[in-house]
């Protein structure tokens, strides 16, 4: 159900809510920091508000994200 968007920050957000839409409560994934910039990635956790927690962890020129608590949020 997800569509990509040319966007980073937009993809990302409507692959959270294709995991919601799915049941999916968390999942992580994989990204190189030369397609989101550390300031993308500041964007992103703005807008992603009540839609989900997001995790971050950096590993040599990639960001993993962890999402979790997918439309749980209070």
């Amino acid at each position: 159900m997800w569509v990509p968007d040319v966007d980073p920050v937009k993809s990302i957000v409507n692959m959270i809510e294709s995991a919601e839409s799915s049941g999916a409560i968390t999942f992580e994934i994989q990204i190189q920091q030369s397609t989101l910039s550390a300031q993308q990635l500041e964007e992103l956790r703005a807008v992603l508000g009540n839609l989900a927690d997001i995790a971050v962890r950096t590993e040599r020129e990639a960001f993993f994200l962890t999402f979790s608590r997918i439309g749980k949020k209070i």
